[in-house]
């Protein structure tokens, strides 16, 4: 099955500058030194495969706590200026800056992120008043005099050449100029074919995210699948449910172990915990991207060999399409372990910055390089 990404170029994103990874593997790690842009590139990857949504901006702030404005008396504020930090020095594009985010796979496939003036026109039709918005540029005749103007921020995605959507992820308050959101955002075009994803932040996933994820899989092949990645922890695992109540989202993972009683998932400590997060997260990512910050947080070195290797192998049967990182030889050394024996599906990727002018480099390793490397001793992170 082909990768939904062959090539990744991101320009503009988070300070990251004109990177390009080429050759992604079905399986690709990323290393590199703290603020070097790792998890930058997860979360690009998460604005790609949903288009732009408003919502994965809102949700990529809040992981960051940049829905903190240092700048106000009072806090937490709900606008949309938080957008500033996603664009090159944490400054909003104006309608005199032509600064732009793109992300796309150097194939025709990309989404931008800009500053675009927009227009709000009221009509009447059929006896009733309605409202379209279009972007300046197109409505060059319009009716300023029955017409709204203001600034935004607009997503546009492109496919072959064509637009296949275009929308409002934030817009100006005509009375003090702050950005505010509305859901899903103003859609102007509409062809969207959104890449679906699951990310694993390097913190612990909260206990209802993980009973939704599992109501999902159960009693299904997949929950089998969750079962025997959930051995690497105890051979003796047999089951695993929710208990708790649904509706004041309080549940909770035990585990039934052979000739035991059933535990708290928690008493096997946190690396049950992670590993029954990846997994599950694993098998929901279907047709779609997993993205693992951190990989290596709570898991011993042969943990780590042994998820690798189900990783690999259902990321091909599942046609998922896998991004992690780390700081850890050990997860470097069982990541190459791994790719080793599923040949041409994997890949890693170290993350600096050039001395000359600043840009995100990647230098790729082919699994046989990185083994090697890793057998001499040499540290590539």
């Amino acid at each position: 099955m082909a990768l939904l990404l062959n090539n990744l170029e991101i320009d503009g994103f988070r300070g990251i500058n004109k990177l390009r990874m080429e050759g992604l593997g079905r399986v690709s790690l990323l290393v590199g030194k703290n603020n070097s842009g790792k998890t930058r590139v997860l979360d690009a990857v998460r604005v790609f495969s949903e288009s732009a949504s408003p919502l994965v901006f809102s949700q990529i702030s809040k992981e960051h706590d940049e829905h903190y404005d240092i700048n106000e008396e009072r806090g937490r504020t709900n606008n949309a200026n938080f957008l500033r930090y996603f664009f090159d020095h944490r400054i909003l594009p104006t309608k005199d800056d032509i600064k732009i985010i793109s992300i796309g796979d150097g194939e025709g496939l990309e989404v931008t992120i800009h500053h675009q003036p927009v227009i709000e026109e009221r009509f009447e039709e059929d006896g009733r008043i309605r409202i379209r918005r279009r972007l300046i540029k197109d409505t060059i005749d319009a009716d300023i005099d029955n017409s709204t103007t203001f600034d935004a921020i607009v997503s546009t995605t492109i496919k072959n050449k064509e637009i296949t959507l275009r929308r409002i992820i934030a817009e100006a308050d005509g009375e003090n100029n702050e950005l505010s959101m509305r859901g899903e955002g103003f859609v102007i075009r509409r062809k969207r074919q959104d890449h679906k994803y699951k990310y694993i932040p390097s913190s612990f996933i909260d206990h209802e995210e993980l009973a939704t994820l599992w109501d999902m899989v159960v009693l299904s092949d997949k929950e089998a699948i969750i079962i025997d990645m959930m051995k690497i922890i105890d051979s003796k695992i047999e089951g695993l449910a929710f208990v708790g109540e649904k509706s004041r989202r309080d549940r909770h993972p035990i585990i039934r172990l052979i000739g035991d009683t059933p535990a708290p998932l928690g008493s096997l400590g946190d690396g049950a915990y992670r590993v029954f997060q990846i997994a599950l997260n694993l098998v929901n990512a279907q047709h779609g991207f997993l993205l693992i910050d951190e990989f290596e947080n709570g898991l011993h070195y042969k943990t780590q060999t042994a998820l690798w290797s189900f990783i690999f192998n259902f990321a091909s049967k599942l046609d998922i399409q896998v991004f992690a990182t780390t700081h850890s030889s050990d997860c470097i050394a069982a990541f190459a372990e791994a790719a080793t024996n599923h040949p041409e599906l994997g890949c890693a990727y170290h993350l600096g910055q050039s001395i000359i002018d600043g840009k995100t480099i990647a230098t790729r390793y082919e699994e046989a390089r990185l083994k090697e490397l890793v057998d001499m001793g040499r540290d590539i992170r």
